[in-house]
């Protein structure tokens, strides 16, 4: 099983080389493995709101409800020459499915329609599932966040605005707040 949840008990370094261990004594070297932490609430989100903390380092996402962690995963959030942005933003808009294009100066353009459970944020970035692509916790995207598609269901569901029964979308409506940090 290529991921599997696993509580970090211990992070020894043997002959220059870093690990972290569980409870059973099993030990995978650190750069195998990425570690979703719980951080402090941001001064901007309200107390007992609902938030999303992205690690832009590790490639993980937790969702929190007020300083309760409640939900935490893998994402590909931008790679080099894309990165993602750093900030505390809150999501304006949601979609169950969008088209999304753009210029890649490599690859050139791209479209990748119905692009699943989309929430934007900024400008043109948003937090949505990538059915193209199974490498999550890694960078790899144009600057979006991309998850997994039953993980982006699932925060799409908790987040808000709410998206109404047999609507599409829902747009300009302050939502639940995002925080993306490396």
């Amino acid at each position: 099983e290529p991921y599997a949840r696993f509580t970090v008990r211990a992070r020894p370094e043997v002959s220059g080389a870093r690990y972290v261990a569980n409870d059973e004594g099993l030990a995978l070297l650190r750069d195998h493995v990425r570690v979703a932490r719980r951080i402090t609430r941001p001064e901007r989100v309200p107390p007992g709101a609902r938030w999303i903390h992205v690690d832009l380092g590790e490639q993980t996402l937790v969702a929190y409800e007020g300083d309760r962690p409640v939900y935490a995963t893998l994402v590909a959030t931008g790679r080099e020459g894309y990165e993602t942005p750093r900030g505390t933003f809150r999501i304006r808009e949601k979609h169950v499915g969008a088209t999304m294009r753009g210029e890649d100066p490599v690859d050139g353009p791209y479209e990748v329609e119905e692009v699943p459970w989309t929430q934007y944020y900024w400008r043109s970035y948003a937090i949505h599932g990538a059915y193209w692509h199974d490498g999550f916790g890694q960078v790899r995207s144009h600057g979006c966040t991309n998850l997994a598609p039953a993980d982006a269901r699932h925060l799409f569901g908790w987040t808000s605005p709410k998206v109404p029964d047999g609507w599409h979308a829902r747009r300009l409506r302050p939502g639940t707040w995002l925080h993306f940090t490396r």
